[in-house]
């Protein structure tokens, strides 16, 4: 006997898959910023490039895990991150250092409590305006006084 899914269960399916379709696709060209999809974003943030969440404030929820880190990238004219259970995208303008989101997108998966607060607070911190520094392999996201450090 087969089992169906619930509408909402495929159409999270149909998205992620699409997505992930999307991704590959718009980096296909090997991650050379200047290229298409690939263009470099923000200042000295390579494009496509994965970075994983390295150093996060205490007071934040505990975010991600070991088997399903934080890591954001950037796809385009949007920031990527991948929370730990979803995916959620920003689209929005470049000033100089300040990355300012004006549209969020996020996926449907079902996630865990600590998942979904995780996800909250991270949608919560690159909405707005948030200010980036870069140096080799390295980021540092600031938003008011808290700050994230990622490594890619």
């Amino acid at each position: 006997m087969l089992r169906r899914w619930p509408r909402h269960r495929a159409a999270a399916a149909a998205l992620a898959l699409v997505s992930s379709v999307s991704f590959l696709s718009s980096c296909a060209n090997g991650g050379q910023p200047g290229e298409g999809e690939c263009a470099e974003l923000l200042p000295n943030v390579e494009a496509c490039r994965t970075y994983s969440l390295e150093k996060a404030p205490e007071t934040a929820p505990k975010l991600g895990s070991p088997s399903q880190p934080v890591t954001l990238r950037t796809e385009g004219h949007s920031l990527v991150i991948d929370t730990g259970c979803n995916t959620v995208s920003f689209a929005g303008d470049v000033d100089g250092q300040n990355f300012i989101s004006s549209e969020v997108a996020a996926g449907l998966k079902l996630c865990s409590q600590e998942e979904t607060a995780s996800e909250s607070w991270l949608t919560e911190f690159f909405s707005g305006t948030t200010t980036w520094t870069s140096e080799t392999g390295l980021i540092t996201v600031t938003k008011g006084d808290i700050e994230l450090l990622f490594e890619g």
